[in-house]
């Protein structure tokens, strides 16, 4: 019996469910953190809730403070309450919490394909600054 080749892949983007609450305790929101730095220092595109509450908020800005890269998709009642986070690499607004998470699962590749862009347009700047 043959073996066949094994494929390695490496993850360019997660989505993230987590809580719009904190939890019982400290812990859940330190686990939120070093979840959104793992994530921000493997290059790895974080696609959840979009907005800055609970334990959702905490991956998403620690994971942009800590240089990642994070898209948001939220629904429009709960953008016109005011729960987006401003500051995310990209968001986008659905009509119902269905599609929100819909948009949640296919955004990974999306996400993707963002995180190429960036890393093509960080080499192009880096070989105009080498050719200066």
């Amino acid at each position: 019996m043959e073996s066949s080749p094994v494929t390695i892949r490496s993850i360019k983007a997660i989505a993230v469910f987590c809580g719009s609450n904190f939890g019982a305790s400290e812990e859940f929101a330190d686990g939120a953190r070093a979840l959104g730095r793992a994530l921000a220092k493997a290059g790895i595109t974080i696609v959840y809730g979009g907005t800055t509450k609970g334990l959702m908020g905490v991956v998403a800005e620690t994971a942009l403070t800590s240089g990642g890269s994070v898209h948001g998709v939220i629904t429009e009642s709960l953008h016109q309450r005011g729960h987006s986070h401003s500051g995310l690499t990209q968001h986008e607004i659905t009509p119902t919490l269905r599609s929100r998470k819909e948009r949640m699962a296919e955004n990974r590749a999306v996400a993707e394909a963002h995180r190429q862009e960036r890393l093509a347009a960080e080499a192009e700047r880096a070989a105009q600054m080498q050719s200066l």
